[in-house]
């Protein structure tokens, strides 16, 4: 292979290295081809990364040929070191230098390798084309500020209500310079089915996480509806990304612009805001609709409890269904709710099917607060979890977006809450900033959280000390070298059992200054070199900025 002229290839597998092959005489590839290649036994569908490079001393370089792209993910059992022959002169385009930039730039930021995020991108949504929808346009303030927002280059956090006729207009403008639209929503709001219209050669794809990976072409405008909404962060496999986070970075890619919706924003999206990274543009928010509080520890004092339900609030359920309404009654959890459910048996026996229906927080997405007379919350302390900073943040959001839609009833043994003097008195998130800031929390500093799963209790407890020591020796190091920023090791606690296996998380506070990026590969570099040393592979995970 002396006059060989040598190509890398990206793989979908979690390596650290890009393998090197030969071309045969004759053959010409491209950055962005797809290529079958031989591996270990097995053939791959890889990404052409690096033309005409010199393969470094050592290396075992394979042949290459021509080849078809594979049908499947899956590798096939190869009967030979030799890829199947392709019908075709070339392999097929696929990507261009764009995408592979992009699954780069999530690897490096989320700790993970750039086949991981390629194996990712290898979606088998379906695609649902439909004609164009009409775009008509809604023009005043908030869209010149959008504008000027745009021509600054700053990503814009919008802010409210009714979002929907600005995302047309906007998108309708997009599709006119013949440019792309992706519209991201939730998980919970889109089915597999990815919407596409069409204008020309431009697309409107409204679709989940998993659209970040199309490939895009002529990228104009990128919308994050329900920007702060959980479903957007990725939790297995690899990369364990936040949509949110990458539609930002794909955009800058492509030059596109970027909104972030929302009635609620998340924290770190009104901080960006606040600092001048985003432009915030507000819109008329939803007026909400009557908030009582009922204060149970008074209730229970003066014999004004029937169980879980105070009388105050089995009143107002009566009054509601008689006015022939509905009542959404949230319960602190899926456990819960079967006693909920006997104790509305015994108050409302003559209540119609379906009159009361009853949620916990997981299953409340599922439901839309608007059809119903009256929305209860029997024990909201449970929102206001002690051990999630994020949990009153996401329980502010909870209750906006309810009293948002009908007449909301809390009952709290903590009425006094600021949580519950912001939704009283209209506030958002960034009540909570000065707390976030005094405990080093987001976003303030960046977290990353090492997962470890085993199921030896004795061996993970042992193996994550000792995973704790080095990953504190490390940051040390880098304190010697580097800026008087040590990362913060959270407090020890112990593993816990779920579903036959232990779990104990290692949570790693790192500054949010230039030293970032150079702490977390040291991150990275000493749970390889961990996994290698105590043959611990597969059971750490990486997980960058958790929700």
């Amino acid at each position: 292979m002396a006059d060989a002229k040598f190509i890398q290839v990206l793989l979908p597998l979690k390596l650290d290295w890009e393998p090197y092959y030969a071309l045969p005489q004759g053959v010409e590839v491209q950055v962005g081809d797809t290529v079958q290649v031989p591996l270990a036994g097995h053939t791959y569908t890889g990404i052409v990364t690096a033309v005409d490079v010199t393969p470094e001393q050592g290396l075992d370089v394979k042949q290459i040929r021509r080849s078809e792209p594979a049908n499947d993910e899956k590798p096939e059992p190869a009967n030979d070191e030799k890829p199947k022959p392709a019908n075709d002169e070339k392999p097929k385009p696929a990507n261009d230098e764009v995408p592979i930039a992009f699954w780069r730039q999530l690897a490096d930021y989320y700790l993970c390798t750039p086949g991981e995020v390629y194996k990712a991108s290898q979606i088998k949504d379906k695609i649902k084309v439909q004609e164009q929808s009409s775009f008509d346009g809604l023009t005043g303030e908030s869209i010149k500020a959008i504008k000027d927002a745009f021509a600054r280059k700053k990503t814009v956090l919008l802010v409210g209500s009714n979002r929907d006729e600005i995302y047309r207009t906007l998108a309708a403008e997009t599709l006119a310079k013949n440019k792309s639209v992706l519209h991201l929503v939730p998980t919970h709001k889109k089915s597999k089915i990815t919407e596409v219209a069409r204008s020309g050669e431009a697309r409107y794809i409204v679709g989940t996480r998993s659209a970040l990976f199309l490939p895009w072409k002529d990228l104009g405008l990128v919308i994050v509806e329900e920007e702060q909404d959980t479903s957007y962060k990725q939790d297995s496999p690899a990369p364990r990304f936040n949509a949110r986070e990458a539609a930002i970075m794909l955009a800058n890619l492509h030059g596109a612009n970027v909104i972030l919706g929302s009635e609620t924003p998340s924290l770190e999206s009104l901080y960006n805001a606040e600092t001048g990274l985003f432009t915030k543009v507000q819109l008329k928010q939803s007026s909400h609709k009557e908030i009582t509080l009922i204060n149970t520890a008074a209730e229970t004092r003066k014999n004004g409890m029937s169980g879980a339900f105070s009388i105050k609030l089995l009143e107002a359920m009566k009054s509601t269904l008689e006015a022939g309404k509905k009542v959404l009654l949230l319960c602190r959890s899926k456990q819960a709710l079967p006693e909920c459910e006997e104790e509305l048996k015994k108050n409302f026996p003559e209540a119609p099917e379906k009159a009361i229906v009853t949620a916990c927080p997981l299953t409340l997405k599922t439901q839309d607060p608007s059809a119903f007379g009256m929305v209860a919350i029997l024990q909201a302390d449970s929102l206001l979890g002690k051990e999630d900073f994020r949990s009153d943040e996401r329980a502010l959001q909870t209750l906006h977006h309810l009293a948002s839609k009908a007449p909301l009833v809390i009952q709290t043994r903590e009425p006094g809450h600021p949580v519950f003097n912001a939704l009283q008195e209209g506030g958002n998130g960034l009540v909570f900033l000065e707390e976030r800031r005094l405990c080093n929390l987001p976003p303030f500093t960046r977290l990353v959280n090492l997962v470890i799963r085993d199921h030896s209790q004795k061996r993970i407890e042992y193996l994550s000390k000792l995973l704790e020591d080095q990953i504190r020796r490390s940051s040390r190091r880098m304190t010697e070298v580097g800026p008087a920023n040590d990362g913060i090791i959270g407090p020890y606690t112990p593993s816990y059992e779920q579903e036959g296996e232990y779990i104990r998380i290692i949570r790693v506070t790192l500054a949010r200054d230039k030293s970032l990026k150079s702490r977390k590969a040291a991150i990275y570099q000493t749970v390889k070199d961990f996994e290698k040393q105590y043959k611990y592979t597969g059971h750490i995970v990486i997980d960058v900025d958790p929700v």
